[in-house]
């Protein structure tokens, strides 16, 4: 049966303190955040085109009401051989499917690969860049983060654990329970009474030593628990070695099948609820 490769992201909606004086209620913006998204993803769909050299082509195909299916388009040239023999460049138009799950306790895009999008992270990028600057007018921002299994993780550490030399962790300002539930208070707190949307936590050893990194420093574990789950990124260098952890190389993705893809939208995305549960 032929199936579509998905790779999983989770983004997280955050409220932007633009001025001391607040002249809205950042309560009401919290309370409004995922009816906001998906507005202005709607509103985005409406006027994305083929304008500029680099430009991706959104439209809603499917959605309901935290639910949407979009398909993504970019021109390409392909040359090609036409009937009189002469090779000619013509335009094509590629697509690849997104699901979104704008759920409050989900928050999920699937992202579909194929050989014209290898790198949905470059497709992810622009949608994040076009949405921020939509959402910026109502207070929020949106963060977008891979989902990958933690014990990955904890497999990398164990096989370099005597030459890990710096491991960076990029976290979003949680604002999520379901998954930040692990992180410290103190973290948590910091985060939210600095007004920061990301915390940078950078650890490094000594010269020619080794981090201790187990599964035993509540510290660590609840840092990696929160980024698998999409709160935001770590990347960790070995001493005296190019290789490196970072989640991006990761990435959860799931297969769906050509005849799964034609159910329901609330059945499709049911399905890659229970196949991300299933891989964490």
């Amino acid at each position: 049966m032929s199936t579509k490769m998905f790779a999983l992201f989770r983004y997280q909606i955050i409220p932007v303190t633009t001025q001391f004086n607040l002249m809205y209620d950042i309560n009401e913006v919290i309370r409004r955040k995922n009816e906001e998204f998906f507005e202005k993803l709607r509103f985005f769909a409406k006027r994305s085109d083929f304008t500029g050299k680099k430009a991706y082509n959104f439209n809603i195909d499917r959605r309901d009401d935290t639910l949407a299916l979009l398909t993504v388009q970019r021109r390409k040239n392909v040359k090609i051989i036409n009937e009189d023999k002469f090779e000619e460049t013509v335009d094509s138009f590629p697509y690849i499917n997104i699901f979104v799950d704008n759920d409050p306790e989900q928050q999920i895009l699937a992202v579909e690969i194929s050989k014209d999008y290898s790198n949905p992270k470059s497709i992810v990028k622009y949608f994040n860049e076009k949405m921020n600057a939509l959402l910026e007018e109502s207070h929020l921002a949106v963060k977008i983060s891979p989902l990958y299994k933690k014990s990955d993780f904890w497999s990398f550490i164990e096989e370099h654990k005597d030459k890990i030399s710096r491991i960076n962790f990029e976290l979003i300002t949680p604002n999520m329970s379901n998954i930040s539930h692990s992180l410290s208070e103190e973290l948590k707190g910091l985060s939210k009474s600095t007004k920061s949307s990301v915390t940078n936590l950078n650890i490094c050893a000594e010269k020619g030593k080794s981090l201790v990194i187990d599964q035993q420093n509540q510290g660590i574990a609840s840092m990696v628990d929160y980024s698998s789950n999409g709160g935001g990124e770590i990347a960790v260098s070995v001493r005296d070695s190019k290789v490196k952890f970072r989640t991006n190389d990761y990435q959860t993705s799931v297969e769906i099948g050509e005849a799964d893809m034609r159910l329901s939208l609330k059945d499709v995305v049911a399905l890659i609820r229970s196949m991300h549960e299933d891989n964490r």
